[in-house]
Protein backbone atom coordinates (compact mmCIF):
# COMPACT_ATOMS: atom_id res chain seq x y z
CA UNK A 1 0.00 0.00 0.00
CA UNK A 2 1.29 3.87 -0.40
CA UNK A 3 1.35 6.57 1.52
CA UNK A 4 -2.14 8.38 0.49
CA UNK A 5 -3.99 4.89 1.11
CA UNK A 6 -2.68 4.42 4.74
CA UNK A 7 -3.38 7.70 5.39
CA UNK A 8 -6.89 7.58 4.29
CA UNK A 9 -7.35 4.75 6.30
CA UNK A 10 -6.24 6.12 9.24
CA UNK A 11 -8.58 9.18 8.83
CA UNK A 12 -11.41 6.52 8.28
CA UNK A 13 -10.72 4.54 11.26
CA UNK A 14 -10.13 7.85 13.37
CA UNK A 15 -13.58 9.05 12.13
CA UNK A 16 -15.68 6.17 12.96
CA UNK A 17 -14.15 5.89 16.43
CA UNK A 18 -14.92 9.12 17.59
CA UNK A 19 -18.70 8.50 16.10
CA UNK A 20 -18.71 4.87 18.04
CA UNK A 21 -17.54 7.23 21.33
CA UNK A 22 -20.03 9.78 20.59
CA UNK A 23 -22.98 7.29 20.27
CA UNK A 24 -21.92 5.59 23.32
CA UNK A 25 -21.93 9.28 25.51
CA UNK A 26 -24.80 10.85 24.17
CA UNK A 27 -28.36 10.30 25.19
CA UNK A 28 -30.99 12.33 27.57
CA UNK A 29 -30.00 11.30 31.53
CA UNK A 30 -31.73 13.14 34.26
CA UNK A 31 -28.54 14.63 36.73
CA UNK A 32 -30.61 13.73 39.65
CA UNK A 33 -30.83 10.14 38.62
CA UNK A 34 -27.15 10.21 38.69
CA UNK A 35 -26.49 12.18 41.74
CA UNK A 36 -25.72 15.12 40.27
CA UNK A 37 -27.04 18.58 41.04
CA UNK A 38 -30.55 18.02 39.55
CA UNK A 39 -30.71 21.31 37.35
CA UNK A 40 -29.34 22.46 34.16
CA UNK A 41 -27.97 26.49 34.00
CA UNK A 42 -28.08 27.30 30.10
CA UNK A 43 -27.32 30.42 29.13
CA UNK A 44 -27.90 32.79 32.81
CA UNK A 45 -31.16 30.38 33.23
CA UNK A 46 -31.69 27.99 35.69
CA UNK A 47 -33.88 25.27 35.31
CA UNK A 48 -35.09 22.35 37.91
CA UNK A 49 -38.07 19.98 38.40
CA UNK A 50 -39.42 19.88 41.64
CA UNK A 51 -41.77 16.89 42.48
CA UNK A 52 -44.40 18.65 43.87
CA UNK A 53 -47.67 20.00 42.39
CA UNK A 54 -47.87 24.01 41.03
CA UNK A 55 -49.52 24.99 43.75
CA UNK A 56 -47.46 23.29 46.74
CA UNK A 57 -44.45 24.41 43.94
CA UNK A 58 -46.07 28.41 44.13
CA UNK A 59 -46.16 28.71 48.09
CA UNK A 60 -42.88 27.01 48.79
CA UNK A 61 -41.49 29.71 46.06
CA UNK A 62 -43.28 32.41 48.25
CA UNK A 63 -41.73 31.57 51.57
CA UNK A 64 -38.50 30.78 50.20
CA UNK A 65 -38.09 35.24 48.35
CA UNK A 66 -39.43 36.01 52.07
CA UNK A 67 -36.46 33.79 54.05
CA UNK A 68 -34.09 35.34 51.17
CA UNK A 69 -35.46 38.70 51.92
CA UNK A 70 -36.21 39.79 48.13
CA UNK A 71 -38.51 42.13 46.91
CA UNK A 72 -41.47 41.57 45.02
CA UNK A 73 -42.10 43.61 41.90
CA UNK A 74 -44.84 41.69 40.11
CA UNK A 75 -46.33 38.46 40.25
CA UNK A 76 -48.64 36.67 37.51
CA UNK A 77 -50.44 33.44 37.19
CA UNK A 78 -52.23 31.27 34.97
CA UNK A 79 -53.91 27.72 35.06
CA UNK A 80 -50.53 26.13 34.06
CA UNK A 81 -47.72 28.45 35.74
CA UNK A 82 -46.99 31.44 37.92
CA UNK A 83 -44.16 33.38 37.81
CA UNK A 84 -43.06 36.01 40.34
CA UNK A 85 -40.86 39.41 39.65
CA UNK A 86 -38.44 40.08 42.20
CA UNK A 87 -35.76 42.89 43.00
CA UNK A 88 -32.80 41.27 44.75
CA UNK A 89 -30.57 44.07 47.55
CA UNK A 90 -28.52 45.13 44.98
CA UNK A 91 -31.74 46.38 42.51
CA UNK A 92 -30.99 42.85 39.83
CA UNK A 93 -34.22 41.96 38.72
CA UNK A 94 -35.12 37.93 39.17
CA UNK A 95 -37.66 36.34 37.83
CA UNK A 96 -39.15 32.47 38.90
CA UNK A 97 -41.45 30.90 36.73
CA UNK A 98 -42.81 27.74 37.89
CA UNK A 99 -44.93 25.39 35.30
CA UNK A 100 -47.06 22.43 35.18
CA UNK A 101 -44.95 20.27 34.54
CA UNK A 102 -47.40 16.55 34.74
CA UNK A 103 -48.85 15.00 37.67
CA UNK A 104 -47.32 16.18 41.10
CA UNK A 105 -44.66 18.09 38.90
CA UNK A 106 -43.54 21.66 38.29
CA UNK A 107 -41.02 23.10 36.16
CA UNK A 108 -38.84 25.51 38.49
CA UNK A 109 -37.01 28.32 35.67
CA UNK A 110 -34.79 31.13 37.32
CA UNK A 111 -33.69 34.08 35.77
CA UNK A 112 -31.55 36.97 37.83
CA UNK A 113 -31.39 39.82 35.53
CA UNK A 114 -30.23 39.86 31.72
CA UNK A 115 -27.13 37.65 31.96
CA UNK A 116 -27.83 35.63 35.14
CA UNK A 117 -26.18 34.65 38.32
CA UNK A 118 -25.58 30.69 39.23
CA UNK A 119 -24.92 31.08 42.84
CA UNK A 120 -28.21 33.14 43.63
CA UNK A 121 -30.38 31.38 40.85
CA UNK A 122 -28.80 27.45 42.71
CA UNK A 123 -29.78 29.90 46.44
CA UNK A 124 -33.13 29.92 45.61
CA UNK A 125 -33.63 26.91 44.14
CA UNK A 126 -32.38 24.93 47.23
CA UNK A 127 -34.50 27.37 49.38
CA UNK A 128 -37.83 26.30 47.26
CA UNK A 129 -36.88 22.76 47.60
CA UNK A 130 -36.01 22.77 51.13
CA UNK A 131 -39.57 24.29 52.02
CA UNK A 132 -41.14 21.57 50.07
Amino acid sequence: MNKYVIFRLFHIVALAGAFALLGLTAGCVDPAETGGPGYTYVDGILTSTLKADLSTATNAASVAVDRLGLTRAGESRDELSDTLILRSAANRQIEIKLEYAGASLTRLIIQVGSFGDRPLSVAIMEKVKAGL
